[in-house]
């Protein structure tokens, strides 16, 4: 028989999620400008913004292989120390020499993004999985972290799951299948996930790592999987072995991200660890809101359109947002990004924040977030002592709707549930923490 002790390791193990919340990061908004050009002082200095985005081409930095160029980041680092602001670094893309130089496995696809400049073009990118590839993902990580692992001006990198696991094509340029052609399979591509992540790791031991959550849109063709398989297996991975470290980070935040996520989306498994996310912008609104808002948001202003992407990025539990320079220097928009700058930089704001504020060892049922809600809630709890527990809701005639939690938990950690109430009407609820002999109840409200 299997002792309480092993059958709680096997449980923190399997499911990972309500256990681990101890990731930390800079919260606030984060301008965002072009790979390679300088951020203006005007934008850095505004009061709204916590920091800059550094977003640098690799063939940029590492004009050659082993020849590295740190010009450019050093110049924002200090351009955001002078205003006290915070710095995250993005390395993008893939340099030419890969291919001409190294030999590294390359493909040609037909670039079918039609926002893009290169639409319609064939193009050239690399076998993400090919060794030599890995070892050149890895080396770039290690000199980075060898440059600026030790500077607190650098709060956090964007790194690792970009590399590898984005933009892979269905079909390539001669009209194949991408994943016949070049004999992909899922569980190879997130042992190669975990191996850089292992790599980022170790070279950078203080520094947290913000890696983006991409589904393969082939993934059911393939292997019969779900679309984000790849990205939900390296999440667990990266949450369970370095829950102080790893963010979980996604493009293409806006009002009309849908809430609650869909299953097989990437934003399903952002909303499994929401203590740890964070987002850019779906885009600029400056050409007009329309492809920021392709659900029919009723306030159609650029402002409306943007707070509804911000409110839908809190939903999600993100407190990082990086924002496009042309929206920072918006006049139009300071008052949305004023009012939710203050809203990150709260100590308390959500469910996440009380767990990193609080510390607390104690018998504690927090306020869900947010309140009022509709129709998705958070609730964390932390026990004193471990045992068999429940958590109910009922409503406000004292009956109970649901049960979220009636299992044995462990104490000392933060733990977290949702409650859904998409059945319900709107109301006061009344949320019930009961272990070990010791109660606690908060008020809920619904708003349709």
């Amino acid at each position: 028989m299997r002792s309480i002790f092993t059958t709680l390791l096997f449980f923190m193990i399997q499911y990972p999620l309500h256990s681990q919340s101890q990731f930390t990061i800079h919260p606030g908004l984060y301008t965002l400008g072009t790979a390679d050009k300088p951020t203006s002082e005007q934008l850095v200095n505004l009061p709204f913004i916590d920091g800059v985005v550094i977003r640098t081409k690799w063939e940029a930095v590492e004009i050659q292989p082993d020849l590295f160029n740190w010009t450019y980041i050093d110049s924002e680092i200090l351009n955001a120390k002078k205003f006290g602001k915070k710095s995250v670094i993005q390395i993008l893309g893939n340099p030419s020499w890969l291919w001409d130089s190294l030999s590294v496995k390359t493909y040609q696809y037909v670039d079918l993004n039609e926002y893009h400049p290169t639409f319609g073009d064939t193009l050239y990118d690399v076998i993400s999985w090919d060794p030599l590839y890995l070892q050149r993902v890895e080396q770039v990580i290690v000199k980075l972290a060898e440059k600026y692992s030790t500077d607190t001006n650098v709060v956090s990198i964007n790194a690792v799951s970009g590399n590898i696991s984005r933009n892979l094509p269905e079909k390539i340029a001669d009209g194949r299948n991408f994943w016949e052609a070049y004999n992909y399979h899922p569980d190879t591509l997130v042992a190669k996930l975990r191996r850089v992540l292992d790599v980022y790791m170790k070279a950078f031991p203080t520094t947290p790592l913000w890696s983006s959550m991409d589904y393969v849109s082939f993934e059911t063709k393939a292997s019969g999987k779900s679309r984000n398989y790849v990205c939900g297996e390296y999440a667990k991975y990266g949450v369970t072995k370095y829950p102080d470290r790893f963010g979980l980070w996604r493009e293409d935040i806006s009002g009309c991200t849908v809430y609650p996520p869909n299953v097989g989306s990437q934003w399903n498994v952002m909303n499994l660890y929401t203590e740890r996310t964070g987002a850019q912008m779906l885009w600029h609104v400056q050409d007009g809101p329309a492809r920021m808002n392709q659900c029919g948001i009723s306030d159609t202003a650029k402002s409306g359109v943007m707070k509804a992407a911000l409110e839908k990025g809190r939903k999600f539990g993100i407190r990082y947002f990086e924002i496009y320079g042309s929206d920072v220097k918006d006049t139009s928009l300071h008052k949305v990004f004023t009012s939710f700058a203050e809203l990150l930089r709260s100590p308390v704001t959500n469910i996440a924040e009380q767990n990193r504020t609080s510390r607390t060892q104690s018998f504690t049922l927090f306020q869900n977030f947010p309140n009022p809600f509709n129709p998705v809630t958070s609730i964390g709890f932390i026990l004193d002592r471990s045992g068999m527990t429940t958590v109910k809701v009922y409503d406000a005639t004292g009956k109970e709707i649901t049960t979220l939690v009636n299992e044995y938990v462990i104490s000392g950690v933060f733990h977290q549930r949702q409650f859904n109430a998409a059945m319900f009407a709107s109301g006061t609820y009344f949320i019930r923490l009961f272990s070990n002999n010791s109660v606690q109840t908060k008020k809920l409200l619904l708003v349709k």
